[in-house]
């Protein structure tokens, strides 16, 4: 057989396949990166928004929700409730409170709490806001200055006056207290110009102090002769 002749053909090199790399950044990477700088946002907003907790002490939480029942002074909410749990003797019940930052002003010593939900007391029905939208508890700051305080005892209802409202305070003694009662109206001329605040009993043998506010500017016609 004749012999094959080897090839003069040089064998072929292999070829040797290259990368091309994407120099853009793909979109996809924006949503995690949007999604945890949002939280990373709320985070500090929540943390940078608190205030100080105020625990007040009530006779029952009724109306009141975690997270939700807010507390106002003059319509504008400066804090909202963060706990409700049981005192230790079980006769009281412990709220705490989550306030706002700025208002460290409100949690003084002369500060006064007390949930307001509809009330029906000497003939005047107070409250009734909170048919629809639920009981809230207000709070008084008291007159300006005093020590910072977090613990307080709520008042059983609300008191008849303002710190800031404008009048006066007087005391009045009567043989009988009658029908009147803690938030009855005072009249002048038919027109309502204050309650009463408080009444005293005292040994319940005398007579019965009774204390009353009288609005600006119908305080100015009280004076030595007037007559209640």
């Amino acid at each position: 057989m004749p012999r094959s002749e080897p090839s003069s053909e040089p064998a072929s090199e292999p070829t040797t396949a290259k990368l091309k790399r994407h120099g853009r950044f793909s979109p996809v990477w924006l949503i995690p990166i949007v999604a945890a700088a949002l939280v990373l946002y709320l985070a500090y907003s929540a943390l940078a928004d608190r205030g100080s907790t105020v625990t007040i002490v009530l006779a029952t939480a009724e109306g009141l929700t975690v997270d939700q029942t807010e507390v106002k002074h003059k319509a504008v909410t400066v804090g909202t409730v963060e706990s409700i749990k049981l005192s230790a003797d079980m006769k009281s019940v412990i709220v705490g409170l989550r306030m706002v930052r700025g208002s460290d002003a409100l949690s003084t010593e002369h500060a006064r709490f007390w949930v307001v939900r509809p009330r029906l007391s000497a003939g005047s029905l107070t409250g009734i806001e909170t048919l629809v939208s639920g009981a809230y508890i207000e709070v008084d700051p008291g007159e300006p200055g005093g020590k910072k305080q977090l613990e307080f005892t709520a008042l059983p209802q609300p008191p008849g006056r303002q710190s800031d409202e404008p009048g006066r305070v007087f005391v009045l003694s009567a043989r009988h207290l009658g029908s009147l009662g803690t938030g009855s109206p005072v009249y002048y001329r038919d027109v309502e110009v204050g309650q009463v605040l408080s009444y005293d009993l005292g040994a319940g043998l005398g007579p019965v102090s009774l204390r009353v506010f009288v609005r600006e500017p119908f305080d100015k016609f009280v004076h030595t002769q007037t007559q209640f």
